[in-house]
């Protein structure tokens, strides 16, 4: 199983063709810090709502997503966990957590679906207090994805109506949640993605041998 981070390492030059104004990296490393990013409610929205990458509870930011570094070629159908830091701020704001996670090319555009966000993944309603919500996605929400070499994945974090996530009510106005990321190791905002298949980073790194005259060793850097 491979764990990917959501960070702040900014990864937009790499990633040219991205959609989102703000581009951060999917690591296989950890943050140093817990960082909110926020989203204000809407009454029943007809798709998940977007995060932003405001800093602020209440205050909405430009569109924010996590991109991997490029990778080896794998084909991802397993199930998914997802360890996802959040809150909301009124229980009847009635929101849940989604998560979609894309195949993209190696400027960053968006090639197919891997995890739809609007699917139904069973997270169920935030609470609110901030806190860890585990999100299991099941293999039949899977689509069987095979990423070429230099593919990279992405993943982008939404609101949803908690009816539309496992939970009950819909979405009321005037609320707003907020998800934490980039947090260090066992701690808070340590929000993460777990892949049943190894996750390979494509770049490689060269290991010095002695004595001189010798072929160095290269090994795949592997999360």
């Amino acid at each position: 199983m491979s764990n990917l981070f959501l960070t702040n390492i900014p990864i937009s030059s790499a990633t040219p063709n991205g959609i989102e104004v703000t581009r951060h990296k999917l690591d296989g490393v950890a943050g140093s810090s817990s960082t909110l990013r926020n989203q204000n409610t809407q009454a029943n929205p007809s798709q998940p709502i977007k995060l932003s990458d405001s800093t602020t509870a209440g205050v909405v930011g430009s569109s924010i997503a996590w991109y991997s570094d490029q990778l080896q070629a794998v084909t991802i159908a397993g199930q998914i966990v997802c360890s996802v830091w959040c809150q909301e701020s009124a229980n009847a704001a009635n929101v849940a957590p989604t998560v979609g996670i894309l195949r993209c090319d190696a400027n960053g555009a968006e090639l197919s679906t891997i995890v739809a966000w609007a699917a139904n993944l069973g997270g169920g309603e935030m609470v609110t207090t901030a806190g860890a919500k585990v999100i299991t996605i099941l293999v039949a929400n899977v689509i069987s994805t095979t990423l070429a070499s230099g593919d990279r994945l992405k993943v982008q974090l939404g609101l949803d109506n908690a009816v539309d996530q496992g939970g009950s009510g819909t979405m009321a106005s005037g609320q707003n949640a907020q998800f934490f990321v980039n947090g260090p190791t066992g701690s808070a905002g340590q929000s993460q993605i777990a892949f049943t298949e190894p996750i390979v980073a494509q770049s490689s790194v060269i290991v010095p041998v002695r004595p001189r005259n010798i072929t160095p060793m290269v090994r795949s850097s592997y999360w």
